[in-house]
């Protein structure tokens, strides 16, 4: 432990074990290929149960909603050449319909 910590356990080495569950999921099913599941859920302090019923969860409204969005601003970015900045892309953006600000597209 790192002096004045007081008992904390923090360091840089350990910032994925302090993530939300929801980010530890992401992290199991991206590496699921590579590592057992089991193992990765000890290591990172979930249950495989939690795993399983966050994968067969499907996808929020807002995640959805979410992604269109990320996939508009990508599109927007690369059909103008990635000239394009949050400005511009935010008001082609809300031509389209999408009720964003500069600073959800930036």
């Amino acid at each position: 432990m790192e002096p004045g910590t007081k008992g904390k356990g923090t360091n840089k080495g350990n910032a994925h074990l302090q993530q939300r569950p929801g980010l530890k999921f992401q992290f199991i099913e991206e590496h699921r290929s590579v590592f057992r599941i089991e193992k990765m859920c000890s290591v990172l302090g979930v249950s495989r149960s939690g795993y399983y019923k966050w994968r067969a969860t499907p996808p929020s409204e807002r995640k959805k909603h979410r992604e269109r969005l990320v996939q508009r601003i990508e599109y927007h970015f690369h059909d103008n050449g990635e000239i394009y900045g949050s400005p511009k892309i935010t008001k082609k953006l809300q031509q389209e319909g999408f009720t964003v600000g500069e600073k959800t597209v930036g």
